[in-house]
């Protein structure tokens, strides 16, 4: 019998504002980080704000990986499907490890992150120079952090290549983010 299994192999990621800097993780580690994935979005919290998020991510994951990338609106609106994942995520692992229903309602801020990651940076400030000695994580989360609001708040026409760069730190952040919020 041959069992469905998805494929890892090591991942370097770099940070988003200083390409000298970067973090190789070994298959188990990513492997952790996907089993944290799944384990999160299969949660039953019971919390409004995130109920249903397993479904809406498996689903976004899907549309934006199974769409044509020569189709830009089509790719634009399965981007921002995906994207406004990010934020819910965060909220169900914050809720999923306090069980306090107000730390899992704020709005994604360094003070939303602080309940399950050390992240030290203002996640405000813009200049990538002020980024690019920070750590991976929270240069990483602050490379997706603008994406997720604009998307949630206006349209944007946004260029192939800046939605797969997205795509790819948001999960990067989230690999980085499990594997932390895993072992506090």
């Amino acid at each position: 019998m041959v069992r469905n299994r998805i494929l890892i192999s090591d991942c370097n990621i770099k940070n988003p504002f200083n390409k000298l800097e970067s973090q190789t993780f070994t298959e188990t580690k990513l492997r952790e980080s996907a089993d944290f994935l799944i384990y999160i979005l299969d949660e039953n919290l019971e919390l409004e704000s995130i109920d249903g998020l397993g479904t809406r991510f498996y689903e976004s994951f899907a549309g934006y990986f199974s769409g044509d990338r020569k189709k830009k609106e089509e790719m634009t609106n399965s981007f921002s499907n995906l994207i406004k994942n990010f934020e819910p995520y965060v909220k169900k692992i914050v809720y999923s490890k306090t069980k306090d229903e107000k730390k899992a309602r704020i709005s994604l801020n360094q003070t939303l992150l602080q309940h399950i990651i050390t992240f030290e940076s203002d996640l405000n400030k813009a200049d990538e120079n002020y980024w690019k000695d920070k750590r991976l994580i929270e240069s990483c989360i602050r490379l997706v952090f603008p994406f997720r609001h604009i998307e949630a708040h206006e349209a944007r026409n946004w260029e192939i290549f800046e939605m797969e760069k997205a795509v790819f730190y948001m999960f990067a952040s989230i690999v980085l983010i499990n594997l932390e919020a895993r072992d506090s």
